[in-house]
């Protein structure tokens, strides 16, 4: 029993809570009685009862219909079991009864991207930042979005900016190292990722992310050991990226059988996936089964006839194997159902490049710059054709509008050196392998069109240099070995040129020219006896 000092302490509590509740709702009174009803729906939602919160919660606005926290928490109910339309008109209701309410915009924010209205999205929580600028919710929610979006820019400033109110926000930190990564920011990205490490991050998405941008930086085994990490997780949270990215990066291991499991564990969390489906049909044609490749695609088309993605790879297997017609068929019908696919574009119009079909390839690329007309792959991609067609002049204007979108491009600057190479502009030439080689240092390609460019410049050791690490870079460059061979044989390193002739002819023993080759390493041979 409460004495009666206890009971008017009691008493005033609920006469307090009453009158909080009455400030916070703006506009609504509620009984001692009620309060108590409304105390008990919080315990239920707090304790995760959400069905059972929102009975109690429709109650309360039954008998209280201006009670704008009532309408928040019923909302917050309804948005905890993803009833996503539900949520939105109460929280549509509180921010009616309650412009001011800050809480309720931004979750009907979040409603409204979950269902698909992400402008409308986007542009609440732009006008809840005005309002409240330093709402850490918004500013996460703002630098997430962008980031699924793929805009690493919009992105950035949202995330930097909650940084410096928490510094040790983990899931901000994997947020700008995706953003980053969407730049090629690599060692950026990493520094983030080793920061959100240090917060305690060790979310599936994490170490996804992780390995996704480690793969992408050129470090397969690397992306593979992140990958690895982060499986010993919960199983219930094991996210099906994870395995996914396992997956892609055991195949760019060549590992086929490895990514095969991954990407099977993948589908068993989610059996539906496109992507997964996509790449399990890769891994079929990497094991030397197109066949089982093209059958896969085509049931996989059986559970998803709309998949854009599923119909770019079955072109794809098409067009490695020379199937042209079928192949451009495929890019087709990835375009009718997604006219924004931008892969298709570019692998269609490579065919009708293949094809000699010059006119429908640019009227594709042409096609695409209206969609998306600051694009750098597409100039860049028009130069290649334009230097196809033998319009060299056209193709360096391309590739220069292609390094002014993106000025660390480092393909683009290559094809620059080669254009101008064309010409007989060494100097231009050797310019842009140069910026090529500073942007990317691991590119073979541009080793190799550099030692063409010395010894068109007369430098056979500068010559020799680059081949060399053409070579270092990427052992399967062996037509080098026969150039090294004619260099030495010119400057008279006989030994030296015997060596790389014998390795050219084990390597390419199919060549076209092995035979006169042989006859070349006959003649050396007896003069290194004398």
């Amino acid at each position: 029993m409460m004495s009666s000092a206890q009971k008017q302490v009691c008493m005033v509590q609920r006469i307090l809570m009453a009158g909080l509740l009455f400030l916070l709702s703006g506009c609504a009174y509620l009984s001692v009685f009620q309060s108590d009803r409304y105390a008990a729906t919080l315990r239920s939602y707090q304790s995760g009862q959400y069905s059972l919160a929102i009975q109690q919660l429709q109650q309360v606005i039954a008998q209280n219909p201006a009670f704008t926290e009532a309408y928040y928490y019923l909302g917050m109910s309804y948005f905890q079991q993803q009833e996503w339309d539900k949520a939105r008109t109460v929280f549509e209701r509180a921010v009616a009864l309650q412009p001011t309410h800050t809480e309720a915009r931004f979750r009907l924010a979040l409603t409204l991207y979950k269902l698909q209205q992400k402008d409308l999205a986007l542009s609440i929580l732009q006008q809840v930042l005005q309002t409240t600028p330093s709402h850490t919710g918004t500013l996460l929610a703002l630098g997430e979005f962008y980031v699924a979006a793929g805009k690493a820019k919009e992105a950035q400033p949202f995330l930097r900016q909650l940084l410096t109110l928490q510094p040790e926000n983990a899931k901000a930190w994997l947020l700008l190292g995706q953003a980053l990564g969407l730049e090629q920011k690599w060692e950026e990205a990493f520094a983030a990722y080793q920061k959100a490490r240090t917060y305690g991050e060790r979310s599936a998405a994490f170490f996804a992310a992780l390995s996704r941008t480690t793969l992408a930086a050129g470090k397969p085994m690397e992306a593979v050991l992140v990958a690895l990490e982060g499986l010993p997780i919960p199983a219930n949270e094991q996210d099906p990226e994870l395995y996914y990215q396992l997956g892609r990066a055991f195949m760019a291991q060549h590992q086929a059988s490895e990514a095969l499991v991954a990407y099977q564990r993948a589908l068993q969390n989610h059996p539906d996936a496109e992507k997964v489906l996509a790449q399990i049909g890769r891994v079929y044609y990497a094991q030397g089964d197109p066949l089982k490749a093209i059958l896969w695609y085509k049931e996989a088309l059986q559970w998803h006839p709309h998949s854009a993605e599923l119909y770019y790879q079955l072109g794809q297997v098409y067009a490695e194997e020379q199937q042209l017609e079928e192949a451009i068929a495929s890019y087709r019908q990835a375009l009718v159902h997604d006219p924004q696919f931008q892969p298709a574009y570019f692998q269609l119009a490579r065919v009708y490049n293949a094809r000699q079909a010059f006119r429908e390839a640019e009227m594709l690329y042409t096609a695409a710059l209206q969609i998306w007309p600051n694009d750098p792959e597409l100039y860049h991609h028009l130069g290649i054709l334009a230097y196809e067609k033998g319009d060299v002049e056209k193709a360096l204007t391309f590739y220069q509008k292609a390094i002014t979108l993106h000025p660390s491009f480092a393909l683009a600057y290559h094809n620059l050196g080669v254009a101008y190479q064309s010409q007989g502009d060494l100097d231009k030439s050797l310019s842009a392998y140069q910026r090529a080689l500073h942007l990317n240092p691991a590119s073979a390609q541009t080793y190799q069109a550099l030692g063409a460019l010395y010894v068109a410049k007369g430098e056979d050791d500068q010559a020799v240099k680059a081949y060399r690490k053409a070579l270092q870079l990427n052992p399967s460059f062996r037509e080098i070995h026969k150039t090294l061979g004619t260099i030495y044989f010119r400057r008279g390193r006989v030994r030296e040129a015997l060596e790389e002739f014998q390795t050219y002819m084990q390597q390419v023993p199919e060549a076209p020219d092995v035979s006169k080759i042989r006859e070349l390493v006959a003649v050396l041979r007896e003069i290194t006896r004398r």
